[in-house]
């Protein structure tokens, strides 16, 4: 949330980026500062859920092995 606040008080527009909150249990307040309202219309917000050892490798290897 600070670098997000940082780059729009240099007056540049964040639009099409993408944020993701991983925790082990769902919670309010992230989901709504981290994951929904920073996003603006074109960005996405992805909430995981579960124990970091077993989605951080998750997530890496989907993202290695897009097209």
């Amino acid at each position: 949330m600070k670098a997000v606040s940082f780059v729009r008080n240099q007056g540049e527009r964040l639009d099409g980026f993408s944020t993701a909150v991983f925790d082990f249990i769902r919670q309010y307040r992230p989901a709504e500062n981290v994951v929904r309202r920073p996003l603006g219309k074109k960005g996405r917000g992805f909430y995981f859920v579960g124990p970091h050892e077993i989605l951080i490798p998750l997530l890496a290897a989907v993202l290695k092995n897009r097209p």
